[in-house]
Protein backbone atom coordinates (compact mmCIF):
# COMPACT_ATOMS: atom_id res chain seq x y z
CA UNK A 1 0.00 0.00 0.00
CA UNK A 2 1.47 3.46 -1.30
CA UNK A 3 2.22 6.16 1.65
CA UNK A 4 -0.45 8.32 0.45
CA UNK A 5 -3.60 5.68 0.69
CA UNK A 6 -2.29 4.99 4.15
CA UNK A 7 -2.43 9.11 4.88
CA UNK A 8 -6.13 8.84 3.43
CA UNK A 9 -6.99 5.79 5.10
CA UNK A 10 -5.40 7.44 8.50
CA UNK A 11 -7.03 10.86 7.50
CA UNK A 12 -10.85 9.10 7.18
CA UNK A 13 -10.48 7.83 10.52
CA UNK A 14 -9.23 10.75 12.32
CA UNK A 15 -12.24 12.58 11.12
CA UNK A 16 -15.06 9.77 11.83
CA UNK A 17 -13.17 10.12 15.15
CA UNK A 18 -13.66 14.12 15.49
CA UNK A 19 -17.09 14.01 14.24
CA UNK A 20 -18.05 11.30 17.08
CA UNK A 21 -16.53 13.71 19.74
CA UNK A 22 -18.12 16.51 18.30
CA UNK A 23 -21.61 14.95 18.09
CA UNK A 24 -21.84 13.18 21.00
CA UNK A 25 -20.21 16.17 23.56
CA UNK A 26 -23.44 17.48 23.13
CA UNK A 27 -25.61 13.93 24.16
CA UNK A 28 -23.06 13.14 27.04
CA UNK A 29 -24.59 13.45 30.70
CA UNK A 30 -22.65 12.55 33.66
CA UNK A 31 -25.67 11.31 35.81
CA UNK A 32 -28.63 9.66 33.70
CA UNK A 33 -32.28 9.54 34.82
CA UNK A 34 -31.27 5.58 34.84
CA UNK A 35 -31.66 3.24 37.80
CA UNK A 36 -29.23 0.11 36.78
CA UNK A 37 -31.23 -3.36 37.50
CA UNK A 38 -28.64 -5.17 35.74
CA UNK A 39 -27.55 -7.01 39.05
CA UNK A 40 -27.85 -10.44 40.93
CA UNK A 41 -29.11 -11.34 43.92
CA UNK A 42 -26.24 -13.33 46.29
CA UNK A 43 -24.06 -13.56 43.16
CA UNK A 44 -27.25 -15.74 41.46
CA UNK A 45 -29.69 -15.21 38.85
CA UNK A 46 -33.08 -14.68 39.75
CA UNK A 47 -34.77 -16.30 36.89
CA UNK A 48 -37.44 -18.91 37.99
CA UNK A 49 -36.57 -18.04 41.54
CA UNK A 50 -39.54 -17.03 43.22
CA UNK A 51 -37.75 -15.41 45.99
CA UNK A 52 -35.33 -14.22 44.17
CA UNK A 53 -37.51 -12.38 41.62
CA UNK A 54 -38.94 -10.55 44.86
CA UNK A 55 -35.69 -9.42 45.89
CA UNK A 56 -34.53 -8.09 42.93
CA UNK A 57 -37.99 -6.46 42.18
CA UNK A 58 -38.10 -4.84 45.74
CA UNK A 59 -34.56 -3.68 45.27
CA UNK A 60 -35.05 -2.25 42.27
CA UNK A 61 -38.20 -0.42 43.40
CA UNK A 62 -36.05 1.06 46.25
CA UNK A 63 -33.14 2.37 44.05
CA UNK A 64 -36.30 4.32 41.77
CA UNK A 65 -37.55 7.54 42.94
CA UNK A 66 -41.08 8.07 43.83
CA UNK A 67 -44.15 9.57 41.77
CA UNK A 68 -42.04 9.60 38.58
CA UNK A 69 -42.65 7.89 35.01
CA UNK A 70 -40.74 4.56 34.72
CA UNK A 71 -39.18 3.43 31.21
CA UNK A 72 -37.68 0.12 30.88
CA UNK A 73 -35.03 -0.29 28.77
CA UNK A 74 -32.57 -3.31 27.92
CA UNK A 75 -28.80 -3.98 29.77
CA UNK A 76 -27.79 -6.62 26.75
CA UNK A 77 -28.46 -6.23 22.77
CA UNK A 78 -26.82 -9.85 22.20
CA UNK A 79 -27.10 -8.63 18.63
CA UNK A 80 -25.14 -5.70 18.44
CA UNK A 81 -27.28 -3.92 16.03
CA UNK A 82 -27.55 -0.73 18.44
CA UNK A 83 -31.27 -1.25 19.30
CA UNK A 84 -32.09 -0.01 23.24
CA UNK A 85 -35.14 -2.31 23.42
CA UNK A 86 -36.60 -5.79 22.00
CA UNK A 87 -39.79 -6.58 21.38
CA UNK A 88 -40.64 -7.60 25.20
CA UNK A 89 -39.58 -4.10 26.80
CA UNK A 90 -39.79 -0.99 26.22
CA UNK A 91 -42.67 -0.53 28.30
CA UNK A 92 -43.73 2.63 30.00
CA UNK A 93 -45.36 2.74 34.06
CA UNK A 94 -46.75 5.52 35.38
CA UNK A 95 -46.50 4.29 38.98
CA UNK A 96 -44.38 1.71 41.12
CA UNK A 97 -47.67 -0.90 41.86
CA UNK A 98 -47.82 -1.33 38.07
CA UNK A 99 -44.24 -1.98 37.51
CA UNK A 100 -43.56 -4.50 40.12
CA UNK A 101 -46.70 -6.76 38.89
CA UNK A 102 -44.80 -7.02 35.44
CA UNK A 103 -41.02 -7.12 36.67
CA UNK A 104 -42.58 -10.07 39.08
CA UNK A 105 -44.39 -11.91 35.82
CA UNK A 106 -41.43 -11.19 33.57
CA UNK A 107 -39.58 -13.54 36.30
CA UNK A 108 -36.76 -11.44 37.21
CA UNK A 109 -35.30 -10.49 33.69
CA UNK A 110 -32.22 -7.67 34.20
CA UNK A 111 -32.89 -4.81 32.88
CA UNK A 112 -32.39 -0.82 33.79
CA UNK A 113 -35.04 1.82 34.54
CA UNK A 114 -35.24 4.95 33.15
CA UNK A 115 -37.62 7.81 35.04
CA UNK A 116 -39.17 11.06 33.70
CA UNK A 117 -41.63 13.11 34.74
CA UNK A 118 -44.38 12.66 32.84
CA UNK A 119 -45.87 10.39 30.18
CA UNK A 120 -45.07 12.46 27.46
CA UNK A 121 -41.44 12.82 28.10
CA UNK A 122 -41.14 8.89 28.57
CA UNK A 123 -42.61 8.36 24.98
CA UNK A 124 -40.88 11.60 23.58
CA UNK A 125 -37.96 9.92 25.07
CA UNK A 126 -38.32 6.29 23.77
CA UNK A 127 -39.15 7.22 20.22
CA UNK A 128 -36.19 9.11 20.23
CA UNK A 129 -34.02 6.09 21.00
CA UNK A 130 -35.41 4.40 18.20
CA UNK A 131 -34.27 7.13 15.96
CA UNK A 132 -30.17 7.44 14.44
CA UNK A 133 -29.32 10.28 16.67
CA UNK A 134 -28.99 8.49 19.92
CA UNK A 135 -28.50 4.99 18.28
CA UNK A 136 -25.27 6.47 16.87
CA UNK A 137 -23.13 6.33 19.89
CA UNK A 138 -24.41 2.58 20.70
CA UNK A 139 -23.14 1.55 17.29
CA UNK A 140 -19.39 3.03 18.27
CA UNK A 141 -19.35 2.51 22.14
CA UNK A 142 -20.83 -1.28 22.02
CA UNK A 143 -18.20 -3.74 21.94
CA UNK A 144 -19.66 -6.88 23.53
CA UNK A 145 -24.22 -7.92 24.68
CA UNK A 146 -23.76 -5.74 27.50
CA UNK A 147 -25.68 -2.10 27.70
CA UNK A 148 -24.52 -0.42 30.90
CA UNK A 149 -25.05 3.00 32.60
CA UNK A 150 -21.74 3.86 30.32
CA UNK A 151 -23.91 3.37 27.17
CA UNK A 152 -27.04 5.25 28.76
CA UNK A 153 -24.66 8.67 29.40
CA UNK A 154 -25.08 9.30 25.81
CA UNK A 155 -29.45 9.55 26.43
CA UNK A 156 -29.13 13.39 27.50
CA UNK A 157 -30.92 14.80 30.37
CA UNK A 158 -33.16 17.30 28.95
CA UNK A 159 -36.54 18.63 29.34
CA UNK A 160 -37.97 15.39 26.86
CA UNK A 161 -41.71 17.34 26.80
CA UNK A 162 -41.78 18.78 23.50
CA UNK A 163 -39.09 16.74 21.34
CA UNK A 164 -40.36 15.35 18.35
CA UNK A 165 -37.41 14.78 16.35
CA UNK A 166 -33.43 14.77 16.68
CA UNK A 167 -33.26 17.70 15.80
CA UNK A 168 -35.20 19.16 18.38
CA UNK A 169 -32.58 17.06 20.58
CA UNK A 170 -29.46 18.95 19.02
CA UNK A 171 -31.32 22.10 19.46
CA UNK A 172 -32.12 21.29 23.19
CA UNK A 173 -28.11 20.22 24.03
CA UNK A 174 -27.25 23.51 22.73
CA UNK A 175 -25.50 22.54 19.42
CA UNK A 176 -25.02 24.96 16.99
CA UNK A 177 -27.95 25.69 14.89
CA UNK A 178 -25.17 25.51 11.59
CA UNK A 179 -23.82 21.94 12.55
CA UNK A 180 -27.32 20.41 13.41
CA UNK A 181 -28.16 19.15 10.08
CA UNK A 182 -24.35 18.37 9.05
CA UNK A 183 -24.33 15.93 12.34
CA UNK A 184 -28.04 14.38 11.74
CA UNK A 185 -27.35 13.39 7.94
CA UNK A 186 -23.84 11.99 9.55
CA UNK A 187 -25.40 9.79 12.07
CA UNK A 188 -28.57 8.69 9.68
CA UNK A 189 -25.93 7.39 7.53
CA UNK A 190 -24.18 5.32 9.76
CA UNK A 191 -27.38 3.87 11.24
CA UNK A 192 -28.97 3.05 7.80
CA UNK A 193 -25.73 1.50 7.00
CA UNK A 194 -25.84 -0.83 10.01
CA UNK A 195 -29.44 -1.59 9.41
CA UNK A 196 -28.63 -2.93 5.99
CA UNK A 197 -25.85 -4.97 7.18
CA UNK A 198 -28.42 -6.55 9.71
CA UNK A 199 -30.55 -7.46 6.91
CA UNK A 200 -28.48 -9.02 4.64
CA UNK A 201 -27.02 -11.05 7.59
Amino acid sequence: MSKSSIFIIKYIIYINIEILYKIVKYLYNEKPNLVNGDFRINGKSVKGNIEGINKYVNKVLSKLPDNKVYLIVSAADGSMQAKYFSPKIGQIFDNKDELKDFLIKRGGIRNHYLFFNSVQEAKNCKYAMERPLLRFPLVRTQNNQALSIYHYQYIPNIDWSNIKSDYDILKACKCPNEKINEYLEYTENIINKKDKERVKN
